[in-house]
């Protein structure tokens, strides 16, 4: 079931299905939403969850910046983590409206009765978006608890990586990612594809496609090498091919690092650079619209 759900997601974004309803909910702030939400389990660990959000807006404006964004297919995967990373297969996918989970755009219900290995799970959660948490019942399998989920965050040093990060010259896919620092000083991060339109062009006689999509809260592994160095693997658990690594260094400014993607499937060897920005969103600042 999990890899049935995570291969139709999979499938939907590359084929472009799924194009969003006139009756969509509007999404105020998707990098807001996607992503990493967690909390400790109380033995080391931590229980959460990472949202993956897939958005559409109806014509091909020349900038993100205050477009209003529909919601298009919303993915709930669930874990449970002992060390610094989920396990490979630790995640449990679910869909809304027709993959196991209820979305209203407020409150998140997911409820499955365990078999196999898949785990029981029982889940009520609130989302506050002015306190940026999540409150409610968190039951997966043995864990079951009132939570309130959040970013994950450290309490004690916070590395220079720890931000979001938009990737310089870069394309339509993996341009974005946001890292965080997690309570045992590992780090965790999320990505996302912002296909912003004004970077796009098109050859005499092609029109432009009728809605944008933008791609939010891939999930993504972040490994600090030293201090000044890190490599981050993008797309780490998705069930198809294939994953994107780099690993760079940070500028002494901290508002910038640069390495270069090796060669590997699905990639070619070059040159890359990130861009460190403001606050937490990648389509906030208005210059983004030009390369």
């Amino acid at each position: 079931m999990r890899t049935w759900i995570r291969l139709s997601l999979m499938v939907l974004l590359a084929s472009g299905v799924g194009n969003a309803q006139q009756d969509a909910s509007l999404v105020p702030n998707p990098e807001a939403l996607a992503g990493r939400w967690e909390v400790s389990d109380g033995h080391g660990g931590a229980v959460g969850m990472n949202i993956i959000l897939t958005t559409y807006i109806h014509g091909t404006p020349a900038s993100l910046a205050g477009q209003p964004q529909l919601e298009g297919e919303f993915t709930v995967g669930l874990y449970q983590r002992a060390g610094p990373d989920v396990e490979p297969f630790g995640f449990n996918f679910f869909n809304a409206p027709n993959g196991g989970a209820s979305w209203d755009g407020h409150r998140l219900g997911i409820h499955l009765t365990g078999k196999a290995d898949l785990p029981t799970t029982d889940v009520e959660l609130v989302w506050h978006p002015e306190s940026q948490t999540w409150t409610g019942l968190f039951e997966r399998g043995p864990f079951q608890k009132e939570v309130v989920l959040k970013r994950p965050a450290s309490k004690l040093t916070k590395s220079p990586f720890v931000g979001t990060w938009f990737q310089k010259g870069g394309g339509m896919m993996n341009n974005c990612v946001h890292i965080a620092q997690q309570q045992d000083e590992t780090l965790a991060a999320w990505s996302d594809d912002i296909m912003i339109p004004g970077r796009v062009r098109y050859a005499n006689g092609i029109q432009p496609p009728a809605q944008t999509r933008e791609h939010y809260g891939e999930i993504a592994k972040a490994k600090l090498d030293a201090p000044d160095q890190i490599t981050v693997e993008l797309r780490a658990y998705t069930a198809m091919c294939c994953s994107h690594s780099f690993t760079a260094k940070i500028a002494e400014d901290g508002m910038t690092f640069s390495g270069a993607w090796p060669s590997g499937p699905n990639q070619a060897p070059r040159a890359t650079e990130w861009e460190k920005m403001p606050g937490d969103s990648c389509i906030a600042k208005g210059d983004l619209k030009t390369p």
